[in-house]
């Protein structure tokens, strides 16, 4: 392999969002307003932990939930959000939430909210914005109906990492330098 990602859980807390992130209907939690409770809730979340743990960074935040989350604007349901693209290790940047009901069915959408956060577009796009990941191509030469994990959904492959993805989790953290992938 050329990349080996071990993501190592640290603390866990029970974390309720509130009722001002859902959606009118109080069905969904509305993604836009959930990654910006998130992001403030990590920030407080943070703060504490480096009084405790000076050395040791916090790199991403990940919420699980057995709501669903909707992107209102498009009027859909989404497997799940993330900060920007390449957001590993950026301070309000580095949230991503997934919805799972209880039997790991949210793993692949919470692996895919991670990849996004270490660089990754959807396989067959091409580059983030340059100010995202700089020098990445992007995932172009990779099908999305392939179905690996940056692609099309409910396929075989939907485990494994097509051959762009690696490439693109480098450009991202080689972004952030030593302090993110080292820690």
């Amino acid at each position: 392999p050329i990349l080996n990602v071990t993501f190592t859980l640290v603390s866990k807390q029970q974390w309720v969002p509130g009722d001002d992130v859902f959606t009118s209907d109080r069905k969904s939690l509305d993604a836009e307003r959930l990654k910006n409770k998130l992001q403030k809730y990590a920030t407080i979340v943070e703060n504490g932990w480096k009084k405790k743990h000076p050395d040791l960074p916090i790199d991403a935040f990940l919420f699980l939930t057995k709501k669903e989350i909707k992107n209102t604007t498009g009027d859909m349901v989404v497997s799940g959000i993330s900060g920007q693209i390449g957001g590993i290790c950026l301070e309000r940047e580095k949230v991503a939430a997934a919805t799972d009901n209880g039997n790991f069915s949210g793993v692949r959408g919470a692996a895919r909210q991670l990849s996004f956060l270490l660089g990754s577009v959807l396989d067959g796009q091409g580059p983030p914005p340059r100010e995202l990941v700089r020098g990445s191509d992007g995932a172009r030469s990779c099908s999305y109906e392939s179905g690996f994990l940056m692609g099309q959904e409910n396929m075989k492959n939907g485990s494994l990492l097509s051959y762009c993805t690696p490439h693109e989790h480098i450009m991202g953290l080689r972004q952030r330098g030593p302090g993110c992938y080292e820690s």
